[in-house]
């Protein structure tokens, strides 16, 4: 092991979310590497940053290494959904291949929206690997409706 004390206190828990889950699976990866466990390739899940700007909502996702086309991106009421595959690439142990810590394979995200968007007019971007989503938000619906009254005679 390459650690006496299991947290690295310059690290912290944060407060980002599945921060803790993180820790946890960092403490056992350390535990199986002193006795010589094989590598185990993750699942691949983006990183997003969603950010609630006063007339839009603005999702960012790191996705290294997958083909738009391997993107699908859909908002289903109060949450978004992003799903795609990162695809392994093809090697053998005569490239020379010993150790491997990129991961593959395919991902969802479903992720909660802090205001009511207007998904038609929705924009994707996707550029070196990040993809920048703009969600417009629509006007507040405060639930009150006015009711004409009429006169009757």
């Amino acid at each position: 092991m390459n650690r006496v004390v299991p947290f690295n206190s310059k690290k912290g828990l944060g407060l980002v979310p599945g921060g803790l889950f993180k820790s946890f699976d960092d403490i056992f990866d350390d535990f199986f590497t002193g006795f010589n466990a094989p590598d185990q390739p993750r699942a691949f899940v983006p990183s997003v940053d969603m950010n609630d700007e006063e007339k839009e909502v603005v999702l960012t996702a790191e996705l290294p290494g997958i083909d738009d086309k391997d993107i699908k991106l859909s908002v289903h009421g109060d949450h978004i959904v992003l799903e795609g595959e990162k695809k392994t690439e093809t090697k053998s142990e005569k490239d020379g291949w010993k150790h491997t810590e990129r991961s593959f394979g395919s991902f969802r995200r479903v992720l909660p929206l802090p205001a009511k968007v207007d998904d038609a007019k929705a924009k994707a971007e996707f550029k070196d690997g990040i993809l920048t989503v703009h969600l417009p938000k629509t006007a507040p619906d405060d639930g009150a409706k006015n009711i004409a009254i009429k006169r009757i005679s």
